[in-house]
């Protein structure tokens, strides 16, 4: 992942942290989940996914970018269909094999970069809403020699089947192999399944019981294997990534049309036109069906504005590659003076403060 610098982060940062598709009000999960079901059936059955994707209004030519989202309903929907057309119980531990870092967004690149195991795991979890905002109890938790990655589900409801636990497990296994270019095969597997159900699709993906019956799904590592210092490890790209998921994270909670102002205010800042007249006619509507629109969402032009200037002032006082006049340019401001009036009426402090505290 090639990271730019001097002038050029400007639109690397606009683009991935704003770029964004605005999380649906129910339950969703990352939409390239959907076609790497259809992968897996084209690939290991030889059976068109795209009868699926017709039926449930999913777009065949894929996903426009990594972040985009789709429903957990429709989702689990793919599931039944193409459970129903391969009539494979091992669907997905096939599914999970073919899984690569790059399906994960963000995500996958913050893993094969952290230092540890234990660093991606935690990492991970902190981030597993971005994978699916469905509510479930994700723990982390050393005990003894091992780790033990666990979920479980406070409303029965949101259990996502066998197929998805299976995905998620042999996914996770082939994420640390990915990440240590070796084979880490958990010690341990508990399921949340009948007794009497069949283990042996997982072949030689555990090394050690797997225990059926149990009240929760849990992987267990060896301490060894995760706190070994992963090969990849570089954490300017970790920190990077970390602030591009908590903006994605963040941008989920925003409305459409705020989500959609805030994009163009990105682009746009450094030219100074940046009224609201502007950045209407960009989304073909008038200055007064625009504020309708923001209020209707709870904000106001000027809210968006206003944070969206505070937000990427803050990134650029962090990286320290710019001056304060040249960021006062790039926020949309005439000169340094109204920036760092505004930056300190935004934050209490002058810009310069702000960047010796960060320090």
């Amino acid at each position: 992942m090639h990271l730019p610098s001097g002038s050029e982060s400007l639109v690397w940062y606009g683009f991935l942290v704003f770029n964004r598709t605005p999380m649906l009000t129910d339950a969703s999960s990352l939409a390239n989940m959907a076609y790497l079901i259809g992968d897996t059936l084209r690939a290991e059955y030889d059976i068109d996914p795209m009868p699926i994707y017709e039926e449930l209004g999913i777009d065949s030519a894929g996903p426009e970018s990594a972040g985009d989202r789709i429903s957990n309903k429709v989702l689990n929907q793919v599931w039944e269909r193409a459970a129903e057309a391969c009539g494979d119980p091992a669907l997905g531990v096939k599914m999970g094999l073919r899984t690569q870092p790059s399906r994960f967004y963000v995500i996958g690149h913050a893993w094969l970069a952290s230092s540890t195991l234990v660093e991606a795991m935690e990492r991970l979890i902190r981030y597993e809403e971005i994978l699916d905002s469905g509510i479930t109890d994700i723990g982390f938790e050393k005990e003894g020699n091992a780790y033990v990655v666990s979920e479980s589900y406070p409303n029965p409801a949101d259990y996502p089947g066998k197929l998805s636990i299976d995905l998620s497990i042999v996914s996770l296994i082939m994420l640390a192999e990915a990440a240590m270019h070796e084979p880490v095969l958990p010690i341990r597997l508990e399921l949340m399944v009948p007794s009497d159900t069949p283990t042996d699709i997982y072949g030689n993906l555990i090394n050690g019981p797997i225990v059926t019956g149990c009240e929760k799904n849990a992987l267990y590592f060896s301490a060894e294997d995760l706190e070994k210092p992963l090969p990849g490890s570089i954490p300017d790209i970790v920190e990077a990534t970390s602030v591009i998921a908590d903006r994605y994270i963040a941008s989920q909670i925003e409305g459409k049309v705020a989500h959609q102002v805030r994009e163009l205010l990105v682009k746009m800042l450094p030219s100074g036109s940046v009224d609201q007249e502007a950045v209407a006619a960009r989304l073909f509507c008038s200055s007064s069906t625009l504020q309708r629109q923001l209020s209707a969402e709870d904000t106001s032009y000027r809210d968006v504005l206003e944070s969206t200037r505070r937000d990427l002032a803050e990134a650029y006082l962090k990286e320290e590659k710019h001056s304060h006049a040249q960021i006062a340019f790039l926020v949309g401001f005439s000169d340094q003076s109204n920036f760092a009036r505004a930056f300190k009426r935004w934050t209490g402090v002058s810009p310069g403060q702000y960047q010796k505290a960060e320090q």
